[in-house]
């Protein structure tokens, strides 16, 4: 654990991508000692990680933030890292960033920003996949207060020349405070991409609403909804949300995600995984490391497949409650058949308010794959997190 890079006071990773066993690229952010919140970009050579410098749009004073959630790298001189940031004297607008990686150094890339057309504008690049160098799609939400919807769904593409906007459907835009977010995008070619998240439903009268699953799909044309189960259900205080998304051919996807109960208590999240067959989406049975009983908390962040009989869903599972509790890495992994609890180090430790969490996952073959994410031991400063699997087991490092 001591060879991964922890810059700053504080530090977390969101998103990883590899183009082979000894080029990835891992991105989040890191809080300076100026009190900015700065983005950061590590490197593997195959040998070691490092910091590579990277340009933060939100500036170094205190208060600024500039974060990374996504990366991806069609080539090992091509890559795209996506996010949000937000000036020292702005900290109510965010804005979209777009940084690419040209094999020497990481630049700047004009973005739209769609919710600029409203006060208090909220941007924010959550996902990124590209087909190719010159064919990548970001996705995120905008802010939209105006007209009574908190945010809607964003979609970005670039064409080898520039990013610009392309038109989303938003299944919770249609009524008042509804809100439609993104969080990630994978295509197997030119006309087939999958994009996935989380719509709010207003339910009834008062504050009763539902989260629940959206999946839009992109046939080279056009954005458009595909029906998705919602496990938790599409009652009151329903909690259904997918975070990631991955395909190995146009007839076979995993969305992952979790479901449950919120605005009750106790709050209750269990795992969930969709597939895709082709025709419809259908749930398929995870492992819920936490139990499935009132309260319990497990939750997959991101998933990735070297092949239909081999795939990985990470997260974390646990609760923490003030000072008490655990909350620790989970990898699940998929055989073709089921899905089954892998054992992982949890780097924050295992005592009451520790804390080890997996936010993404990256296999350049089936026998090396990375997971990142961030630990946290006794309540103490966030931290960059890594860990390797060597086809047979999970290692921190």
């Amino acid at each position: 654990i001591s060879s991964v890079p922890r810059p700053g006071s504080s530090s977390e990773l969101s998103g990883i991508s590899c183009t082979s066993p000894r080029d990835c690229w891992a991105v989040g952010d890191f809080r300076s000692a100026s009190g900015a919140q700065l983005n950061q970009a590590l490197h593997w050579n195959g040998r070691k990680w490092s910091l590579v410098p990277t340009p933060s749009p939100g500036g170094t004073q205190h208060g600024a933030s500039s974060q990374l959630s996504g990366v991806a790298c069609p080539l090992p001189a091509s890559c795209w890292a996506v996010g949000d940031y937000h000036t020292s004297g702005n900290s109510l607008t965010f804005l979209n960033q777009a940084l690419h990686w040209n094999g020497k150094t990481w630049t700047l890339v004009p973005t739209p920003d769609p919710g600029l057309m409203a006060q208090r504008a909220f941007d924010s690049l959550v996902g990124v996949r590209c087909i190719s160098a010159s064919n990548c799609w970001a996705v995120g939400s905008f802010a939209s207060p105006g007209n009574g919807v908190f945010e809607l769904n964003q979609a970005l593409h670039w064409n080898g020349r520039r990013w610009s906007l392309v038109a989303m459907p938003d299944p919770g835009s249609s009524s008042k405070g509804a809100f439609d977010g993104l969080g990630a995008v994978r295509c197997t070619s030119a006309g087939n991409c999958w994009a996935v998240g989380t719509f709010v439903q207003p339910v009834g009268t008062g504050e009763s609403e539902a989260l629940l699953n959206q999946a839009l799909h992109w046939n080279g044309r056009q954005w458009s909804q595909s029906s998705t189960p919602d496990p938790g259900g599409a009652g009151a205080s329903a909690s259904n949300g997918l975070n990631a998304v991955a395909c190995t051919s146009s007839g076979n996807c995993w969305a992952i995600g979790s479901y449950g109960t919120f605005f009750v208590t106790p709050q209750t999240s269990l795992n969930q995984a969709l597939r895709w067959n082709g025709r419809r989406w259908s749930q398929v049975p995870t492992p819920n490391p936490d139990g499935i009983a009132a309260g319990a908390g497990n939750e997959l962040i991101d998933v990735t497949c070297t092949s239909p009989v081999s795939c990985w869903a990470v997260g974390d599972y646990g609760r923490i409650t003030g000072s008490l509790g655990v909350r620790v890495n989970q990898a699940l992994h998929w055989n073709g058949t089921h899905w089954s609890v892998v054992p992982t180090p949890d780097p924050g430790g295992l005592g009451n308010d520790d804390s080890s969490g997996l936010t993404a996952i990256r296999c350049p073959s089936p026998a090396s794959c990375w997971a990142v994410g961030v630990v946290s031991t006794k309540g103490q400063a966030n931290l960059n997190e890594i860990l390797h699997w060597n086809g047979a087991s999970w290692s921190a490092g």
